[in-house]
């Protein structure tokens, strides 16, 4: 059975030939998903996608003591981290104490909704191993708590 075209999915329509565009075209065409435990935010303006992943939190000096190990694990490996990163990915420590993993995805014009797809999956398939050392480096996934300045709750 066809579909109709043109398709209104959240804030996209797709038409018959699967070309993605912001419903609004004024206003860039965001959405939000979770991989791994973790949300990622995604912004698409154009032929380029945003992408950033909270990659998880440093916990902060008010936690409790066996929070300050892992803290001083976590920071003493972050300054390492951007050279080890693969070139279409960048790290930034937000005020919050959230690791951010942000990366541009450069799209045809118009994008086609299984190449938006592909693109994302094969820069969160590149991410993981690093996911895997901040892991193992003891930071956690997961949103900072409700509240906090400029965060959200997952």
């Amino acid at each position: 059975m066809p579909i109709d075209a043109p398709l209104q999915l959240g804030p996209f329509t797709i038409d018959g030939q699967g070309h993605i565009a912001p419903r609004h075209p004024e206003q860039r065409a965001t959405f939000s998903f979770s991989w791994r435990a973790r949300a990622l935010h995604a912004r698409l303006s154009g032929g380029e996608l945003e992408l950033e992943a909270v990659a998880g939190r440093v916990p902060s000096t008010g936690q409790a003591a066996a929070g300050s190990h892992e803290r001083s694990l976590i920071l003493a490996f972050l300054p390492r981290l951007p050279a080890l990163l693969p070139v279409e990915w960048r790290a930034i420590l937000a005020p919050d104490h959230r690791l951010l993993m942000l990366s541009i995805i450069t799209l045809s014009e118009p994008p086609v909704i299984t190449d938006l797809l592909a693109a994302i999956t094969r820069r969160l398939i590149a991410l993981a191993p690093y996911l895997d050392v901040l892991e193992e480096a003891g930071l956690r996934p997961g949103a900072a708590p409700a509240g906090a300045a400029g965060t959200i709750s997952v």
